[in-house]
């Protein structure tokens, strides 16, 4: 009976030595493990922007907080030499768990800037910091107010000194205003032998202010359609703005003078092309005609061929992949050229891969639940591809999808307001927003609005 309780005694004392050996070998890997994690909050450190906007001939600041020390223990060295910047000055002072940074600088012009990383020491050891990439705005007291155009038909949008165009195209463009708190005056001159008209104006006109906070946005002013009826010379139609600048004070301002080249129509093998020539004038003083609903202008594609496809992409969304559906809808795009959409997600295969995946879990758990730990492993690893894998059908099945009737598209939700950009009847779009029966849809990389009546939801 006495000999386990000597032996008690034994067992304990190698129990303590083999905890004291681990401890000391843990040491090691817990100082490497500490400095790492160190290490990762350094290389996170960066100099922000504290002010809205960076702006010429004012003091900006730059703020960078470090947790952990105080400012005894940090040492900064900075580079002053950087052109078209003046260093102010730097201060280091408590805060909340460490120590806070700042630097004020001053810019002498306009532009983007990235400052030279700051060399700070850290109890005893020096780090590169970087500063946060800042753009410089003009002194809002010493800029004033600017005029730009964009035109709705992309091709106008160049930077060349002349653009050409047809007689009687239309052109529609907008103005926009930058460095503005409000428009006291807005006209413009209707130019000769064209058709000219406004077809919005935007809440700056209204003459109420927009404030004194600063904004680089450029606000639109107006919408205009201008049509030209005689091939010849002409400069864009003289419109005038009198603007409050940042400054209160105010300034009048015209639309940049861009030069047109108004060529002759292209001649038409169509008996109706005479006439229309003929009575362009006449349109100007007629009465407007009486809008009538029109049919969806399909390209290359009848209504019951188009009916046909979207019934196909309809079916093959609930069929298996590489059905006869599928191929039967591949076959009826290549006939119409439209070899470039994409196929449709599958319901199907979806409920597959979640009952997989289903499956996988309960067989991981099953697994473990007995024991079987690499069969577990295995099955967990198998229930996480096939969750990939349905993850991403149900981000594809989600997308909303339609069939596009055909037509061009609007860069806002309204008809006047076309892009003169032409999708085919028959393309599949992705639909990204909807708004007061008009939707807004890509299409490869073109983006624009429709009419909903013009597209059939594939679902």
């Amino acid at each position: 009976m006495e000999k386990p309780a000597a032996v008690r005694p034994k067992h304990g004392s190698r129990l303590l030595k083999c905890i004291l050996a681990l401890v000391i070998a843990i040491l090691p890997a817990c100082r490497v493990w500490a400095e790492k994690i160190s290490q990762s909050y350094i290389s996170t450190l960066e100099f922000t922007a504290q002010d809205g906007y960076f702006f010429t001939d004012r003091e900006c600041l730059y703020s960078l907080e470090i947790r952990g020390v105080t400012p005894d223990e940090v040492q900064v060295f900075f580079d002053t030499t950087t052109e078209g910047v003046q260093f102010v000055s730097a201060k280091k002072a408590d805060s909340i768990g460490g120590t806070q940074l700042q630097v004020r600088v001053q810019f002498t012009r306009p532009g983007t800037y990235t400052l030279p990383p700051v060399y700070v020491r850290i109890q005893q050891r020096e780090y590169s910091i970087p500063f946060a990439r800042v753009t410089v705005y003009q002194n809002p007291q010493t800029v004033m107010p600017e005029l730009s155009v964009v035109f709705s038909n992309p091709k106008f949008n160049t930077a060349d000194s002349v653009i050409v165009a047809e007689e009687g195209e239309k052109l529609d463009f907008t103005i926009y205003i930058k460095y503005a708190i409000q428009i006291v005056g807005f006209t413009w001159e209707i130019p000769q032998d064209s058709l000219f008209e406004e077809l919005r104006e935007y809440e700056i006109t209204q003459g109420k202010t927009r404030g004194t906070e600063f904004s680089p946005d450029a606000i639109p002013v107006a919408t205009f359609r201008w049509q030209p009826l005689v091939q010849g010379t002409y400069t864009l139609p003289k419109i005038l703005l009198k603007a409050t600048a940042y400054n209160g004070s105010r300034t009048d301002l015209m639309a940049p003078p861009y030069q047109f080249t108004i060529l002759p129509q292209a001649e038409e093998e169509s008996e109706a092309t005479a006439t229309k020539k003929e009575s362009v004038f006449a349109y100007a003083f007629a009465p407007p005609p009486v809008a009538e609903e029109e049919e969806p202008l399909n390209i290359d594609m009848t209504p019951e061929e188009y009916q046909t496809l979207l019934e196909l992409r309809r079916s093959e969304r609930h069929s298996f992949p590489l059905s006869d559906t599928a191929k039967e809808r591949r076959a009826m795009e290549e006939k119409f050229n439209l070899v470039s959409n994409r196929a449709e997600p599958s319901i199907p295969l979806f409920v597959i891969l979640v009952s997989v995946t289903a499956l996988m879990i309960l067989l991981a758990v099953l697994f473990f639940a007995f024991r079987h730990i690499p069969l577990g492993a295995i099955f967990v690893s198998l229930a996480l591809l096939s969750g990939a894998a349905t993850a991403t059908t149900a981000i594809y099945i989600a997308e909303p999808t339609a069939l596009f009737k055909g037509g061009e598209l609007c860069s806002i939700p309204e008809q006047q307001v076309s892009t003169g950009v032409l999708v085919r009847a028959g393309s599949r779009v992705a639909v990204r927003q909807s708004a007061g029966g008009w939707v807004y849809i890509q299409y490869k990389e073109l983006k624009g609005w429709v009419r909903e009546s013009d597209i059939d939801y594939v679902r």
